[in-house]
């Protein structure tokens, strides 16, 4: 499940790099290229970033109007913590390393299909960072149920926007490498972002409807986005079992 600004290098960077080749020859893999460029700062606060609003949304569980409103910060927080953390962070890492690597295999004086898949990738990246992180501020500072689950619909809606706007084709890898995902799998988690994000949204218009907060459209709505946010929680714990255990094969 599931940035915007920011300088990159320019020309300096590029006729050093135009130089190496020429150097030693244009016979080295261009994976070389890609392995080497750095990743800038903005991509090592992410995981900080994340847990911060993880912490604020376990603590205002403390104070939740309800258990309902706590199952919803929990999961959200675990969601944030263990999966978005993560892997959004290594989205962005990719995202820049492609734009870089991109930059460095075409002229200055045109812009390669690649090089606009690159930057599509970048963008929706950056997009969904900003949405996600703006969802999760907005829920540990909200003073209702209602403005908990608005929070949710807005991380959620951001997820969705994310793979309608085509990321499951502009996917690069962590080298940077064009990489683009099944089209039955972006299909899959943009339908289910949708759904949580509707689920949100119902529980929200249901709690602001109701003087006490235990309608039939709430309680039902609201668990049901807790249970798909732990999921995707769960996930990310599988994941990242996944990259120590190849971390450790490797060494």
């Amino acid at each position: 499940m599931l940035g915007q600004l920011g300088p990159f290098s320019h020309a300096p960077l590029v006729s050093r790099t135009h130089d190496v080749r020429s150097t030693v020859g244009s016979s080295l893999p261009s994976i070389y290229f890609s392995r080497s460029l750095p990743v800038t700062k903005s991509a090592k606060i992410l995981p900080a970033a994340y847990s911060g609003a993880s912490a604020a949304l376990l603590y205002r569980d403390t104070t939740g109007i309800t258990r309902v409103d706590k199952a919803v910060l929990v999961a959200t927080a675990v969601l944030a913590f263990i999966n978005f953390g993560p892997t959004d962070n290594a989205r962005l890492a990719s995202a820049k390393r492609a734009e870089k690597r991109c930059r460095l295999s075409s002229s200055a004086s045109e812009i390669s299909p690649a090089r606009k898949m690159a930057l599509k990738w970048r963008m929706l990246v950056r997009i969904k960072l900003v949405g996600q992180l703006l969802g999760l501020v907005y829920m540990a500072a909200a003073k209702t149920s209602t403005g908990i689950m608005q929070g949710a619909g807005i991380i959620m809606g951001t997820n969705a926007i994310f793979f309608m706007g085509g990321a499951g084709d502009a996917n690069h890898n962590a080298d940077g490498a064009a990489e683009p995902m099944p089209t039955n799998k972006s299909n899959g988690l943009l339908i289910l972002d949708t759904v949580l994000m509707v689920a949100a949204i119902v529980a929200a218009s249901a709690a602001a409807s109701s003087p006490i907060v235990n309608s039939s459209l709430y309680i039902p709505s609201a668990l049901f986005y807790s249970g798909g946010a732990a999921i995707g929680g769960l996930e990310g714990l599988v994941l990242s079992i996944a990259r120590i255990a190849s971390k450790d094969e490797n060494k």
